[in-house]
Parts: structure tokens; sequence; C-alpha cells
């Protein structure tokens, strides 16, 4: 949906706002509103993570406190922390930034251990592929799940 990106910016200006003001109103492209509250309102500053692969999506990401990498091909993901990483010498280091991904990529510790010297600072391991026929039948999944355990647990 064209404009989409920019409707996003718009909201996280309203959320934001409404987070830290007692009174907000707002006239931008998409909207519109007279002074308007919210109650309660947060204590602490609450983290926003925004997802996506484009560059804008990755620009936005970089102004907020996290990035989400889902369902990506490792090389799409190793690119895209690349890119983020770049975006992100222009912003305030001294905030903290989260990124998690979920590569399509089979768990193994050498693989989080990568992502980590990458700057990924969160992520979830699957014991087996989703949807994986491989895996259909009990035996398989408990073979899956004592191998991820030797893999992982018992590490």
């Amino acid at each position: 949906v064209a404009g989409r990106g920019r409707r996003m910016d718009e909201m996280l200006e309203i959320i934001h706002a409404f987070w830290t003001r007692e009174s907000v109103d707002y006239h931008g492209e998409f909207f519109d509103f007279e002074a308007a509250g919210m109650a309660p309102r947060p204590r602490d500053p609450v983290p926003v993570w925004v997802g996506g692969r484009s560059r804008a999506a990755l620009q936005r990401a970089a102004r907020q406190d996290g990035w989400l990498g889902m369902n990506y091909a490792l090389d799409e993901v190793f690119a895209l922390l690349g890119q983020l990483r770049d975006i992100r010498k222009d912003c305030d280091s001294s905030q903290p930034f989260e990124t998690f991904v979920i590569p399509t990529a089979a768990a193994t510790p050498d693989l989080y251990d990568d992502l980590e010297q990458r700057g990924v600072t969160g992520s979830m391991a699957f014991a087996w592929p989703a949807g994986d026929p491989a895996f259909a039948s009990l035996d398989a999944k408990r073979h899956g799940l004592g191998e991820f355990a030797e893999s992982f647990i018992r590490r």
C-alpha cells in the first residue's frame, strides 16, 4: 500500500507523544485530531522494534529501539545486518538497540555465535524447520529434540 511507511512514521510519532505528554493534538498527512490524551501513561519508556527489509524500514528501526528480521535467508540476514550497522553509525550509540533475527537456516551453535558477532542481541532456534515433512512423526520429533538438546542445552 502506497504511503504505509509515512503512515507508520506518523503513528510512531503520535504513540511517543501520547506516552510522554498529557495532551496531544496532531495534524499530519494521515492523522488529524484535536487535543486528546491517554491515561495512564507508561512510567518507563516502551521499546519499539520495527521489522522489514527495505532501506526505509531499516532506517525507521534505527530511529527506534530495535529491528526484527524474521524468516529471511541467512545471506539476506547478513546483508541486512550490514546495512543496519551502516545506518546506525549516524544514531546515538548510547541508547540501547536490540536486533532480533530468525534466519531460515539450520540451528547450530556456530550460527548463533556468528549472529552475535554481527550484533544480533536475540534470536529463536527451532529443533526442526516448521512444516518439514521429515519431522511429521512423533519419533522424528523426539529425535530432533534430542539432537537439539545435544547441540544447545548440554553445550
